[in-house]
C-alpha cells in the first residue's frame, strides 16, 4: 500500500496506508523523531508497529508482558526506547510494573513498584504525568478500599513515593475533583469542603500538595464570596516559577449560569481573583448584555497554558450531550433494560481569557467554530492546542463528517486572532481526532485519523 501525500492551503500534508484496528482493544502512538512507534493492545498479546519517515510501515512484532492477565496503564517515550506501565498478575499476586523496550520490541529493563498494599482487579486507576512526561502519578483502591497515592520518576526509579492517601491529605479523596503533577515531582490535590465549620453557607475549596518525599508543600483553604458557588474550576502548575494556580469560573448561588472568572496563584500568598464577566464581551458572545443571556452556554475549563512571564492563558469551550430515543424506534439498547437512545454531541465556541501575573484580566476573546456529532463519544470534536514560543496554533475539524476542512485559528500573545484554513479531507477517507494528536516540533504534528475500523497516520507540516 502506498501513502499519500499533498498540500492544501500552503501545508504539506502525508497520510500512511491503513492498519487494521478490529481486533485491538487500543492503542497508543508514541513519537520518535520524524518515526512513529504505535503500541497495539489487542487484550491477548501486545504488539509494535513502527512507521517510517517515508510514512510506510514495518512488520508487526510481539512485544513481552510479564505475566498472562495484564491491563496497560499508559505507554511513554523513555528516551531512544519505549516505557510501558502496566498491571499484571504474578503468582497470583496483582503488581504494578514499569518495562522498557527499544523500538524493536526487544525487552531492555524491567522493574516493580514497590507497593507495600494488596491490589486486586479489577482495579480503578486514576494516572496524570507531568508536563515533561518524567513523573507519573496513580491512585487507586487496595483490597481493603483505601485509597493509595504513588509518585514516581520514570528515569530515576529510585525516587518512588507509594504511601495511602490519608497519610498525605486530609481529604479521603472521594470528592477530589482535580489533581496536577509539576517537572519537579510535586504533587497536588484540589477539593470542596462543603462541611467547614466556620464557613456556614460558603464554597470552601481545599488545596494541598506535596513533594516526592510526602513532605506536604502546600495547605491552602479559598473562600468564595457570600452568595457565590463554583461554576466550574482547575489546577495546573507553572513549571517556569514553580507556582500552583487556580482557574475556573464562579456563578450565584441556586443559578445554572457562570458569572465571571476565578484565578488564584496559590503558591505565594495571593487573594482570590473574581472577575465579572465584561457586558460588551458578553454581548458579543450571545447578542445580549444581560448576565443570564450565557445561560444558554455550557463552559467547561479545557486547559490552563502558561507564558514564560508568568502570566496565564485560559481556555473553556462551550459543550454538552443530550440524549434522546429515536421518535421510530422504541428498540431495546444493547443491555436490553432501556429504550434506545441518540447522543447528541455539541462543541461549540472556544473562550479564551488571559490574566497577568498579578491575576489581572488582560484580554480575551472568543473562536468561534460550531461541531455537532451523533453517537460517537466526541472524538473528533473539540481543539488541540499547538505551542511555539511565538503564538499558539488552536486546530480543530470544522465539520464532524468525512467531506470537511481542519482549521486553525492563529492565536497571538495580546489576545489577535487569525483563522485559517489547513487541510479539506475530502476525497481522503480521514476522520481526524485532533484532540489525540502528538506535537513533533513547531512546524510538524501527527493525527490518527479512523474509518471503518482502519487507522492510519497523517503527518501534517503547518507552514
Amino acid at each position: 500500500m502506498l501513502c499519500w501525500k499533498g498540500s492544501a492551503y500552503g501545508q504539506n500534508f502525508e497520510i500512511s496506508p491503513e492498519i487494521n484496528l478490529r481486533n485491538d482493544f487500543a492503542y497508543y502512538i508514541l513519537p520518535f523523531g520524524k518515526e512513529v512507534s504505535v503500541i497495539r493492545d489487542k487484550s491477548y498479546k501486545v504488539t509494535i508497529q513502527n512507521l517510517r519517515p517515508d510514512m510506510s510501515w514495518t512488520v508487526e512484532k510481539d512485544l513481552e508482558l510479564k505475566g498472562r492477565k495484564w491491563r496497560i496503564l499508559d505507554t511513554y517515550t523513555h528516551g531512544n526506547d519505549i516505557g510501558i506501565l502496566y498491571l499484571t498478575k504474578v503468582e497470583n499476586k496483582v503488581e504494578i510494573f514499569y518495562g522498557t523496550y527499544d523500538q524493536n520490541g526487544i525487552l531492555k529493563q524491567e522493574l516493580v513498584l514497590p507497593v507495600k498494599t494488596v491490589i486486586e482487579y479489577p482495579l480503578e486507576f486514576n494516572l496524570i504525568s507531568s508536563d515533561n512526561q518524567k513523573w507519573v502519578s496513580m491512585s487507586f483502591n487496595d483490597r481493603k478500599n483505601i485509597k493509595w497515592i504513588c509518585v514516581f520518576n520514570r528515569f530515576h526509579p529510585e525516587e518512588f513515593l507509594a504511601k495511602p492517601a490519608e497519610e498525605l491529605f486530609d481529604s479521603e479523596n472521594e470528592n477530589v475533583e482535580k489533581a496536577s503533577l509539576g517537572d519537579d515531582g510535586n504533587f497536588y490535590l484540589l477539593w470542596m469542603n462543603d462541611e467547614h465549620p466556620g464557613f456556614r453557607d460558603k464554597s470552601i475549596i481545599k488545596i494541598q500538595g506535596v513533594d516526592q518525599l510526602g513532605r506536604q508543600i502546600l495547605n491552602k483553604e479559598v473562600v468564595l464570596k457570600e452568595g457565590f458557588d463554583i461554576y466550574d474550576l482547575d489546577i495546573n502548575y507553572n513549571n517556569f516559577n514553580k507556582n500552583l494556580y487556580l482557574a475556573g469560573l464562579y456563578k450565584e448561588k441556586n443559578e445554572q449560569y457562570a458569572d465571571g472568572y476565578l484565578i488564584q496563584n496559590l503558591s505565594n500568598g495571593e487573594e482570590l481573583h473574581m472577575i465579572e464577566f465584561d457586558k460588551e464581551k458578553l454581548k458579543e458572545w450571545t447578542g445580549k448584555s444581560k448576565k443570564s443571556s450565557v445561560s444558554s452556554l455550557n463552559f467547561a475549563i479545557k486547559k490552563i497554558c502558561f507564558k514564560e512571564d508568568g502570566s496565564s492563558l485560559v481556555f473553556m469551550e462551550n459543550s454538552k450531550e443530550l440524549s434522546r430515543r429515536p421518535y421510530f424506534n422504541n428498540t431495546l439498547d444493547n443491555s436490553g433494560i432501556g429504550t434506545m437512545r441518540w447522543v447528541d454531541y455539541y462543541f461549540d465556541d472556544i473562550f479564551v481569557v488571559c490574566f497577568s501575573p498579578n491575576g489581572e484580566k488582560q484580554w480575551e476573546n472568543i473562536l468561534r467554530k460550531k461541531q455537532f456529532s451523533q453517537d460517537d463519544d466526541g472524538l473528533y470534536s473539540s481543539f488541540f492546542i499547538f505551542t511555539n514560543r511565538s503564538f499558539l496554533r488552536i486546530l480543530f475539524n470544522d465539520e464532524i463528517k468525512n467531506e470537511s476542512t481542519v482549521s486553525q485559528y492563529l492565536l497571538l500573545p495580546d489576545g489577535r486572532i487569525n483563522r485559517k484554513s489547513v487541510l479539506n479531507t475530502s476525497n481522503t477517507k480521514l476522520n481526524l481526532r485532533i484532540t489525540d494528536a502528538i506535537q513533533i516540533d513547531e512546524t510538524t504534528l501527527i493525527v490518527p485519523s479512523e474509518n471503518n475500523g482502519k487507522m492510519s497516520l497523517v503527518r501534517l507540516n503547518l507552514l
